[in-house]
Order: structure tokens, then sequence, then C-alpha cells
């Protein structure tokens, strides 16, 4: 268990200098929280006004989110390996 600690602070390290450790990115929540958890909008997004898409870090082989929908400052959808998550969310946003 240390050395798994260890590895995710090693690799948090390359991100800005801090340990960041992959969370749970869910419908709701704030994107001050999921900028916590080390993620990063993509080029060109907004995070104010607009659904606009982030990149989340996670553990591939589990499935946990790797995108997030931001509108407004919140969660408005997440997109894992096994699909699209969320509500309100149009069409064009699983593209």
């Amino acid at each position: 268990m240390a050395m798994r600690r260890w590895a995710l602070l090693v690799a948090g390290l390359g991100l800005g200098g801090c340990a960041v450790e992959p969370c749970e990115v869910t419908v709701d929540m704030d994107v001050a929280r999921i900028m916590q958890c080390g993620a990063r909008p993509l080029p060109g997004a907004d995070p104010v006004g607009g659904i606009s898409a982030w990149e989340v870090p996670g553990r591939p082989e589990r499935n946990e989110v790797t995108m997030a929908y931001v509108e407004e400052g919140r969660v408005v959808g997440t997109r894992t390996r096994l699909g699209l998550f969320g509500r309100g969310l149009p069409s064009g946003a699983a593209r």
C-alpha cells in the first residue's frame, strides 16, 4: 500500500509540482473541485459559460472518468470508456 501511495505522489509531482490523486468526478460537482483532482480544460474550453470539455486524470484500467463536460462552472456530464453519463447534454457533446 505504501508503494502505491508513493507512486501516486511521484506521478502527481509531474503535474505542476504537487501531488494530485485521481478522484471520482460526478454530475453537479463544482469546477474548482475537479481542478483539485488535476483536471485541465481542453484547448479553447471556457470553464464559465457554454459546455466545455475537461480532461480528468484517472486509472483507465478501472474505467474511471477521462472527460468531464462543464457548463456554468458545474459538471453536467462525464464520459468513461463505458459511455457518456449526465443530464441535459446535447447529442453533439458525445462526439
